[in-house]
Order: C-alpha cells, then sequence, then structure tokens
C-alpha cells in the first residue's frame, strides 16, 4: 500500500489555486521544476524564489527557514522571527493573494500546532512595496482541517477536470490541460 505524502504548503496553495495541478505536482509531474521547458510557471518559481534570498538582506540569519513537522503535514517556513513569532512569506505578485493567505494561515497553524504559540503572518510583496497582515482565526483552524481531508480526497482521485480560469495560460501546467484542444487548433 502507498503511503500518503505529508501536506506541505504548495499542497496548501495548489489546492485553493486549482485541484488538477494539485493532482498533477502530486503525482509526481512537476512541470515548474523542468529547466528544459521554459514557461510561464518555470518563470515565476525562479523569480520568487530570487526575490526571497534577495530582497531582504538585513534580516538575522537566526530563525531563517524552520521546518516542522506534524503527521502526516508538513511545513517548510521560508523565513520566521522567533522574537515577535512571525511567520514571512515573500511572494512576487499579490495576483494570488488569496492563495497566499490560506498558504501563510497554514503555516500559522504548524507554528501553534508545534506548541511555539500564536504566530502572525505577513505576506510580503516587495515589487510592489506591499505588506499584508495575516492572522489565523478559530474558523480558519476548522477550514484548514476539512481542506487537508479535501486534499486528501483530490489526491485518491482521478485527475480533476481542467478550472478554465484567467491565470490557465500562465501556468506551468497549461499544455497537459489543454493539450487536446492545442491539438484542434
Amino acid at each position: 500500500m502507498k503511503e500518503e505524502p505529508s501536506i506541505s504548503g504548495i499542497h496548501i496553495a495548489y489546492y485553493y489555486l486549482c485541484k488538477r495541478k494539485l493532482w498533477l505536482w502530486a503525482q509526481g509531474i512537476a512541470m515548474e521544476e523542468a529547466p528544459d521547458k521554459p514557461n510561464a510557471g518555470h518563470q515565476a518559481v525562479a523569480q520568487a524564489t530570487t526575490l526571497q534570498d534577495t530582497t531582504y538582506t538585513r534580516r538575522p540569519q537566526a530563525g531563517r527557514q524552520l521546518l516542522l513537522e506534524q503527521p502526516g503535514l508538513v511545513a517548510r517556513i521560508d523565513y520566521y522571527e522567533p522574537n515577535t513569532g512571525t511567520v514571512y512569506e515573500t511572494k512576487p505578485s499579490d495576483r494570488m493573494s488569496e492563495v497566499h493567505r490560506w498558504q501563510l494561515r497554514f503555516y500559522l497553524w504548524m507554528v501553534k500546532q508545534c506548541g511555539m504559540g500564536e504566530a502572525i503572518g505577513i505576506l510580503e510583496y516587495p515589487k510592489l512595496r506591499k505588506r499584508e497582515e495575516v492572522v489565523l482565526s478559530t474558523e480558519d483552524e476548522h477550514r484548514l482541517q476539512d481542506t487537508f481531508l479535501q486534499i486528501r480526497r483530490v489526491l485518491a482521485g482521478a485527475c480533476p477536470s481542467p478550472i478554465y480560469k484567467q491565470w490557465c495560460k500562465k501556468c506551468a501546467y497549461y499544455d497537459l490541460c489543454y493539450i487536446t484542444e492545442m491539438a484542434s487548433e
């Protein structure tokens, strides 16, 4: 019997963005990590990684990265400030801000579950010179619990249908979702 993977922040983000992308990625189809296939999705991931590494260079390195694990869950936090209990999440654009909020809420929930107390989340969009505070409510905690179950259902099922949203054309998985439409053109 195949062991279920631990749900991570990427699972949460992809669940709120596109269940098909979540399912494909969980099957090991990692289009955003395919350097031989430069596309908007791959470029966005590379840009986000560079942004995180180069934007806030004056921050102390202590506590910078944090790996938290609970049974069936894992959170890889890019920057945690232990003195203030703040989790920072840096993104290149606020286009998917609701997805970003849920990913950050998951990290806040993991900090709490690991006995580190209540944390505050800060979403940072340095290119826009914008910051947003994110807190974790009791309602959010319940919704996350439901999200974990829903993610497990998506992963256990058949590949979901494409969603046909405005951001699809910039997605690294675009070809996999719309290959039949592209072939008929």
